[in-house]
């Protein structure tokens, strides 16, 4: 069934004039959605995909619920260490909180992933 662990609550901050923030949800899990091709040959990660198979342990966001019906948006992969550093899976996360930046343990490894590059990669939300 997988492993989704280390949830935190992550907030960014706007760069524009008023500062809007946004909740996130930062988790770590073991899955990804289905590969799908769409009839151009290649395949991509779908919105809308229904089933999750196994990958490596990956950094994942949602943004928070904003209604009472608790659910979630489709989870954003903020790292994808199959690619970026030979399979090792990420081990442990922290967040920066002086810079809001998130320090990543992959392998015997530490790597940086800014605020900035969290941020855009994150759809746009109702911020606060």
């Amino acid at each position: 069934n997988g492993t989704s662990k280390g949830p935190s609550v992550y907030t960014t901050h706007g760069d524009d004039a008023n500062g809007a923030t946004t909740d996130v949800l930062l988790f770590m899990s073991d899955r990804a959605p289905v590969m799908r091709d769409d009839g151009d040959g290649v395949g991509s990660e779908s919105d809308d995909a229904t089933e999750w198979l196994p990958s490596s342990m990956d950094l994942w966001a949602t943004a928070l619920p904003l209604s009472s019906s608790g659910a979630l948006d489709t989870p954003v992969r903020l790292t994808n260490v199959a690619c970026q550093f030979n399979g090792i899976d990420l081990s442990e996360y922290s967040v920066d909180p002086a810079t809001g930046g998130v320090i990543l343990r992959i392998g015997a490894d530490l790597h940086y992933l800014s605020a900035e590059s969290i941020r855009d990669k994150l759809p746009t939300v109702v911020t606060r």
